[in-house]
């Protein structure tokens, strides 16, 4: 059994560096939140993949695809802007070389007051299918 350690990874640009200590306590690898590591501009998240190679720990899952303002479920979601969101962090979380995504956000996949369950379960399946489809074509299996 291998074990991870999650680590919002955008912190090592304040020079936390955390790395020894989770190498030092048994961890075997990072997940990481790829919300955050999207809203990063590209030289910063090049700094923070630098960083990540040169520490030896892996960053092998990665979780949060859907920030928590992002509703899933609502009335007024747009399955295409969805689509496109999971697009760019599926793309984060293959380029630091992922085994796993992990959906969502608790908040994400909240049912609104006075919506059918049913109504909302189905949308929810609709994301978790296109979340599914967009991860295995870049070779990252996704975990509910």
């Amino acid at each position: 059994m291998r074990f991870g350690y999650c680590l919002d990874l955008s912190h090592i640009l304040l020079g936390d560096d955390i790395f020894q200590a989770v190498r030092t306590a048994g961890y075997d690898y990072i997940e990481t939140q790829l919300t955050k590591l999207l809203a990063l501009p590209p030289a910063e998240y090049g700094v923070v993949k630098r960083r990540l190679a040169e520490t030896g720990l892996p960053c092998l899952a990665a979780m949060m695809v859907f920030p928590h303002d992002m509703p899933l479920v609502s009335e007024g979601r747009d399955l295409r802007v969805l689509e496109e969101h999971a697009k760019r962090t599926l793309a984060i979380a293959a380029d630091l070389g992922c085994e796993t995504v992990v959906f969502g956000h608790g908040g994400t996949r909240r049912v609104p007051v006075g919506m059918d369950y049913g109504a909302a379960r189905a949308r929810l399946t609709d994301v978790l299918r296109v979340l599914d489809g967009m991860a295995a074509a870049l070779g990252l299996k996704s975990a509910v």
